[in-house]
């Protein structure tokens, strides 16, 4: 893919570029017709920041999917690009999240995640929580989740629901 651009700037000058796309790898995560795997699109993509401008290190990228059949947002895959061949690996937050809609990777960490999600399960309040609610708290939405890709752990980092019962 070739593109080229000729505008003119404010002050009358003008800019020519020239930019030459190619295609290093396809990663497609949809399965034939008629099979029993399942098939995914993807819905975002978020690229670890660290390594974009590195010649040295291999680029991680995690994509997140929409399982075809079911609708659901909880597949990640991890995607790192190395010499040759992408390597992907599956990850499946379906058993603690309910659905996943924006994913950024951590700086500090390029196998931790920050995402928006929803629970698949909602907690119960207690006694000792608010005396005036012993009731399941269904939420104003999104809450904001740290996913550790090492182990597939999920850890509740902020909710709205919960700030709303803290004075």
């Amino acid at each position: 893919i070739q593109a080229e651009g000729n505008p003119t700037s404010t002050d009358g000058r003008k800019c020519h570029a020239t930019y030459d796309l190619q295609q290093q790898y396809r990663i497609d995560l949809r399965s034939p017709a008629m099979s029993t795997q399942p098939s995914y699109l993807p819905i975002y993509v978020a690229c670890n920041p660290t390594n974009i401008a590195a010649s040295f290190s291999f680029a991680t990228c995690t994509i997140l999917n929409r399982d075809l059949l079911s609708g659901e947002n909880t597949v990640m895959h991890r995607v790192t690009l190395v010499r040759d061949e992408p390597i992907v690996k599956k990850h499946d937050f379906s058993s603690w999240l309910a659905d996943i809609s924006l994913v950024e990777q951590d700086r500090s960490d390029r196998l931790r995640l920050w995402a928006a999600a929803r629970q698949s399960i909602m907690p119960k309040l207690t006694i000792g929580f608010d005396n005036r609610h012993n009731c399941t708290v269904t939420g104003y939405g999104h809450s904001l989740f740290r996913i550790n890709l090492r182990d597939d752990s999920v850890a509740l980092a902020w909710s709205p629901s919960h700030e709303e019962y803290m004075t």
